[in-house]
């Protein structure tokens, strides 16, 4: 699953996002998520600005 993480966090115009709540409900601390992976502090949130802005969103 990293690698496959790390192809996606290389390519142009694709951002991978992790949110801070759910990352605090399970545990997982900043610094185990693969380089390039950014942080939001509420997923619903970041999805719903993203789609106002004209954005596609992707779901494994």
């Amino acid at each position: 699953m990293q690698e496959k993480i790390k192809t996606l966090v290389a390519m142009p115009n694709i951002r991978v996002v992790a949110c801070q709540g759910a990352m605090k409900r399970g545990g997982i601390e900043e610094a185990w998520l693969v380089d390039g992976v950014k942080t939001v502090k509420a997923a619903p949130r970041e999805v719903v600005l993203k789609q106002l802005d004209g954005y596609a969103v992707l779901h494994p």
